[in-house]
């Protein structure tokens, strides 16, 4: 019988160790990028969108997103009523009872800015409305 002889190959395994560090340099920011919608029924219309327009540039009877202070949600119109009616005699903001079933909210001011939404907030709390917040509202002007 005849002895099977065995090769048998011995590859070197060399491990590289590379040390990776990040560095902040690196990374490119292109910023914004706002896509365009185009409207297919119109052939050959491009918009124009000009970037540099002060957003906050408001036209009448648009409606736009922004902030309101929500002092109080109660489901008795006549209860709405009078807490509308006593906050309009101490600010100067609109102040306007929303229906929204089944309650209906008192809801004061009309911000674009949040800012100026937390401001009025604030000033309702002094005048001892503790529990009012900050809705997101649709405003039209």
């Amino acid at each position: 019988m005849k002895n099977p002889i065995i090769f048998s190959l011995i590859i070197p395994i060399v491990v590289f160790a590379q040390e990776w560090i990040f560095h902040p340099d690196s990374l490119i920011d292109h910023g914004l990028t706002t896509p365009m919608v185009l409207n297919p029924f119109i052939e050959g219309y491009t918009p124009i969108i000009d970037y540099d327009k002060d957003d906050l540039e408001m036209e009448s009877g648009k409606v736009y997103n922004g902030f309101q202070v929500q002092v109080i949600e109660v489901n008795n119109l006549i209860e709405a009523e009078i807490v509308r009616d006593t906050i309009m005699t101490m600010i100067e903001d609109k102040v306007e009872v929303v229906f929204d079933a089944p309650n209906y909210k008192v809801r004061a001011g009309a911000f674009i800015d949040r800012l100026d939404a937390e401001e009025l907030r604030q000033k309702l709390y002094r005048l001892g409305y503790r529990r009012s917040w900050i809705v997101r509202a649709r405003l039209t002007y």
